[in-house]
């Protein structure tokens, strides 16, 4: 398989034409979890045993 775009600069996700309510995924724009609110407002805890950072996302 030819390596195609060796050299060239990823785009940037700012620079997406689509609206912040848009850039979101097919799963999570269709299928909205009912009590989501709950976690988006809920405070980080003070102290955890295991934190977990990262996006998941893996070329």
């Amino acid at each position: 398989m030819a390596a195609s775009g060796l050299g060239k600069q990823a785009p940037s996700p700012a620079e997406s034409p689509e609206p912040p309510h848009l850039s979101n995924s097919h799963l999570i724009r269709e299928s909205p979890i009912d009590f989501e609110d709950k976690w988006v407002k809920a405070s980080a805890p003070s102290e955890v045993d295991v934190a977990i950072i990262g996006s998941g996302i893996a070329c």
